[in-house]
C-alpha cells in the first residue's frame, strides 16, 4: 500500500504532565523566618525605647531616698494638720490661682506665707512656682499666668514663720 502524495501523517501529541511536588520546608525557609521574626522583634523595641524616651517628661521624685526615710514625720505632720481643722479651698479665678483657708468654726485665716507650684499631672514641662499674697479675709491669689485648658495639679505650703502649718494638694479643672 502506497501513501498518496497529498495524504499527511497525524501524529497525536504526547501529554505532558506537571506534577506539583509538595512543599518541603528546607533549612533556608527556617532560618529566613527565624531572621524575619527577629528582625520584627527588634524593630519594635527599638521603637517602644525610642517612644518612651522621646515623651519622658522628667517627672521624678527628687531625692526619694530621704523622703523615705523622713516618711514618719511627714505622717506627724499630717495628724497635726488634721488635728488643726483647717479647711481649705483653692480655685483658678481667671489667670489667677485662689486659695482659702478658714478654722475649725469657720474664721479665715490670716498672716500666712503661702507658696507652691501649679504644674501638669503628667509633667513638670509646664511648672510654675507662684507666691500667693493674702486680701486680709483668709484668701490668698497668685497670678498664674496664661494657663491651657485642661487638668492642672496645685501643691501648696502655708508657713506661720519658718514652720510649715499647712499644706494643700489639689487636682484643678481650667475650663477652656
Amino acid at each position: 500500500m502506497t501513501i498518496p502524495a497529498t495524504a499527511t501523517t497525524v501524529s497525536t501529541p504526547t501529554a505532558k504532565t506537571t506534577e506539583r511536588l509538595p512543599f518541603r520546608l528546607e533549612a533556608r525557609h527556617a532560618i529566613g523566618g527565624f531572621v524575619v521574626f527577629f528582625l520584627i522583634v527588634f524593630a519594635m523595641n527599638a521603637f517602644m525605647i525610642w517612644r518612651a524616651v522621646s515623651t519622658f517628661g522628667g517627672l521624678e521624685t527628687a531625692d526619694a531616698y530621704r523622703k523615705g526615710v523622713a516618711y514618719n514625720t511627714t505622717v506627724a505632720a499630717a495628724r497635726v494638720q488634721d488635728a488643726r481643722g483647717w479647711t481649705d479651698t483653692v480655685r483658678f479665678d481667671g489667670n489667677r490661682l485662689v486659695a482659702g483657708i478658714v478654722d475649725r468654726e469657720g474664721r479665715p485665716v490670716d498672716g500666712l506665707q503661702i507658696t507652691g507650684t501649679v504644674g501638669r499631672p503628667a509633667t513638670n514641662e509646664f511648672d510654675r512656682r507662684l507666691l500667693l499674697t493674702a486680701d486680709g479675709r483668709g484668701a490668698y491669689a497668685a497670678d498664674a499666668g496664661e494657663l491651657g485648658a485642661g487638668s492642672w495639679i496645685a501643691s501648696l505650703e502655708a508657713r506661720d514663720g519658718a514652720d510649715i502649718v499647712h499644706k494643700i494638694k489639689v487636682r484643678l479643672w481650667k475650663a477652656p
